[in-house]
């Protein structure tokens, strides 16, 4: 039996909230309105930031933040940033690994409203 829609919405928000756990959020509250429009973005960033701390390492800090996108309808563009202490030649190359290895099988379905970025923090 499929669920009511307020029970669907009820769950993806507990998922929009287990995302904190996960990562550290900038503007929470503008990013939960983005991921309420774009709900079929909160199981993407569930798997990313496993996949992420498997190419980065395990204690990993990533962000998620908004940033303009001329380009898009609403206006936005949710990064998913990766902060790293490895030099950024580095960061790079796992970079890369990441978006030839599971960013491939799943950048489709992102509709082009997430994109991943690293930044070298040389200490958190």
């Amino acid at each position: 039996m499929a669920q009511s829609i307020p029970a669907r919405v009820a769950t993806m928000r507990v998922d929009v909230a287990a995302l904190g756990a996960r990562y550290i959020v900038e503007d929470p509250e503008r990013v939960g309105r983005y991921l309420e429009a774009n709900a079929f973005l909160v199981p993407l960033l569930l798997d990313a930031a496993v996949e992420i701390r498997g190419v980065f390492g395990g204690e990993t800090r990533i962000r998620l933040e908004l940033s303009p996108d001329p380009e898009a309808s609403d206006g936005d563009q949710l990064f998913a940033v990766i902060e790293t202490r490895q030099p950024m030649d580095e960061a790079r190359r796992n970079l890369r690994v990441l978006d030839n290895g599971w960013w491939r099988t799943v950048v489709r379905q992102t509709r082009g409203k997430l994109s991943t970025d690293v930044e070298a923090t040389g200490g958190l």
